[in-house]
C-alpha cells in the first residue's frame, strides 16, 4: 500500500461542496501534502468546471483529469482555477496528483499562486 493510502490530511468542511455559495468567504492557505476528502457530502475533489462564488470563495479550484481506476494506481491532473471567465486559467493551474486507494482517492494539492482560491469538493 503506497504511504499517501494511510498518510493524509482530511478535508471534511461542507462549505467547500460546489452548491455552497458564498463569494469571498473563504480562501486556502494549503500546503503541498496529500488529502483526503470525506464527510457527510463529499468524496472527491469537483471534476467539472466550477463557477465564481461557488464552494465558498471567489475562485474555486476544480480537478480536471479522470481519476484512476486500478487500486493504487496514481495519476496527474491539472487543478484548474475559474478565473476571468476561463473555467482553467492557465497562469493559475497546477499539476495534481491522485491515488486510487481502493474504497477512497487521495490528492497531493499544491499552493496555488494568485487570488482567493478554494479547493471545491462533490459527491
Amino acid at each position: 500500500m503506497p504511504y499517501q493510502c494511510t498518510s493524509y490530511t482530511t478535508l471534511n468542511d461542507d462549505t467547500r461542496l460546489t452548491s455552497y455559495v458564498c463569494s469571498g468567504c473563504y480562501c486556502d492557505s494549503m500546503g503541498n501534502t496529500w488529502y483526503r476528502i470525506q464527510g457527510p457530502s463529499a468524496t472527491r475533489l469537483a471534476s467539472t468546471p466550477v463557477s465564481q462564488g461557488s464552494c465558498g470563495t471567489t475562485y474555486p479550484v476544480w480537478f480536471n483529469a479522470t481519476l484512476p481506476t486500478n487500486l493504487y494506481q496514481t495519476i496527474v491532473g491539472t487543478a484548474c482555477m475559474y478565473y476571468n471567465s476561463d473555467p482553467c486559467y492557465p497562469s493559475y493551474s497546477a499539476a495534481v496528483f491522485v491515488t486510487n486507494c481502493g474504497s477512497f482517492y487521495v490528492y497531493y494539492l499544491r499552493s496555488l499562486s494568485g487570488p482567493c482560491y478554494r479547493y471545491c469538493t462533490s459527491a
